[in-house]
């Protein structure tokens, strides 16, 4: 008898929950990108 629950849980229940996780509506944003160095005329 294989054992059911534990180790394989029965095939209604990997329908129900896949394991692949859904992706998310809104992603992170990406990263700003670093302000370009403008010469300031204090520093020249």
């Amino acid at each position: 008898q294989a054992p059911t629950g534990c180790c394989f849980p029965p095939r209604s229940t990997r329908l129900s929950s896949p394991p692949s996780p859904s992706p998310s509506p809104s992603p992170s944003p990406p990263p700003s990108p670093p302000p370009s160095p403008l010469p300031s005329p204090s520093c020249t």
